[in-house]
């Protein structure tokens, strides 16, 4: 056989042998892509895999909720309460999942754990983690009867009326949750770089929907920048970053020259927490010469805020009416006890003990529309006080309950310091 027979022998092999590794390929890739879509995020209105149902086999042909949590959600014991009551009102399965063990649960998850009565709980989840990944927790999917995603929502339409009506119609409409899986706080919110643009600039943005709230300062040596990002806050709360006073401000020293209050504070809004953020929060963003001073760039977050959004808002002193807490003798140091305070109970007698007068005064400076009160006794110490008194704002009630105790107020007028909330327009 001369070399042409044997090369015109062997290419057909090595043809063969090529489709048959081809074929393969096809199999695996064919065989992946099948097991990755099994596993991939589900949409409103696709339908649950059936390896859903082998998780939890009685929730087949039943409306269910999967109640997605972790122990570092914020006021998430009050949502298991409310979902746990609901589940035996409603009679709809609601599921806790987490990836948290017991042991991992913090003490106050491990009671709900062990207390519920209506919530089923999956721990140690991985499954439904990956069928709907998300960023933010609580995080709330509605399963139809259908095995279908009916919704994916803020836990804030855990509501009666919204899991009657889903159990009436077998579906619902709510506004989609949809976090962004791979945001980072710390990459610019102007992604897009355009020809010419500055290296250094300012930003303000309406609520970014899907990211969470985070800020922070970054120094970049190589750039020769300081960023400055605050993502998803109140806006009196960027303020109150940009004065540095985001930590220790008293609720009655911020003055509002505003039409709506609740638009600035949410606790005053009857809007639910998320819808509010919509559309009240704000992101800001900076970034400058790496050696700017912090004072210019703070400064710099005040003035584009208001520029940017038609307010007026700055520090100020202000020469108003206060109540001023005086010393009338000489003061008795408390009991070696442990510190009790009891200035906001329902009980007509009040305490203090081993507690210092801050404890007095700040209990009327954290009611927002109460005046300013000043402590002006120069008494460092701790001291006991039993107050019989039926209402704190009646201030001559108050006087003589402090009277044996050698202490007063009375009503003056000082200059006190204030952070002013101005609308321009």
């Amino acid at each position: 056989m001369n070399d042409k027979h044997r090369i015109g022998y062997i290419l057909p092999f090595f043809k063969r042998y090529n489709t048959i590794k081809l074929l393969v390929f096809l199999l695996v890739v064919v065989s992946y892509s099948k097991k990755a879509k099994a596993q991939q995020a589900l949409q409103i209105g696709e339908e649950l895999p059936a390896a859903a149902y082998q998780q939890e086999p009685s929730l087949q042909g039943k409306a269910f909720l999967l109640l997605f949590i972790n122990s570092t959600c914020k006021n998430f014991q009050q949502q298991l309460k409310l979902a746990d009551s609901l589940a035996q009102q409603t009679g709809i399965s609601i599921l806790a999942v987490t990836k948290e063990s017991p042991a991992q649960m913090n003490s106050q998850t491990r009671e709900a754990y062990s207390a519920g009565k209506g919530l089923r709980w999956v721990i140690q989840d991985g499954y439904w983690h990956q069928l709907f990944p998300h960023r933010i927790a609580p995080h709330l999917v509605w399963i139809s009867p259908q095995g279908k995603v009916a919704a994916i929502s803020h836990s804030s339409a855990l509501k009666e009326e919204n899991l009657l009506q889903f159990k009436q119609q077998q579906n619902i409409k709510l506004p989609l949750k949809a976090d962004i899986l791979n945001f980072n706080p710390k990459e610019p919110l102007l992604q897009e770089r355009y020809p010419g643009q500055a290296a250094y600039y300012s930003l303000v943005k309406p609520y970014l929907a899907g990211a969470t709230s985070s800020y922070g300062v970054q120094r970049d040596s190589l750039k020769q920048t300081i960023r400055t990002y605050i993502i998803n806050f109140p806006l009196y709360r960027i303020y109150l970053m940009a004065f540095e006073k985001a930590f220790f401000i008293l609720p009655n020293r911020l003055l509002w020259e505003v039409k709506d209050k609740a638009a600035y504070l949410p606790e005053l809004s009857t809007m639910d927490k998320e819808a509010w953020s919509q559309r009240y929060a704000y992101c800001y963003e900076s970034v400058l010469a790496l050696h700017t001073p912090d004072s210019i760039r703070l400064q710099k977050i005040v003035a584009d805020l208001n520029q940017s959004l038609g307010l007026h808002t700055r520090e100020e002193y202000r020469k108003v009416k206060v109540w001023v807490l005086q010393k009338t003798g000489t003061l008795s140091p408390a009991k070696p006890q442990k510190v009790f305070n009891s200035l906001n109970g329902q009980q007509e007698l009040k305490e203090l003990r081993n507690a210092s007068l801050t404890s007095l005064t700040s209990y009327y400076n954290f009611k927002p529309d109460h005046i300013p009160v000043l402590d002006e006794t120069g008494y460092t110490g701790r001291i006991d006080l039993q107050l019989k008194v039926k209402d704190m704002e009646d201030l001559a009630a108050v006087n003589a309950a402090l009277k044996p105790y050698q202490l007063q107020f009375s009503i003056q007028e000082r200059l006190v310091e204030f952070i002013v909330f101005t609308e321009t327009h």
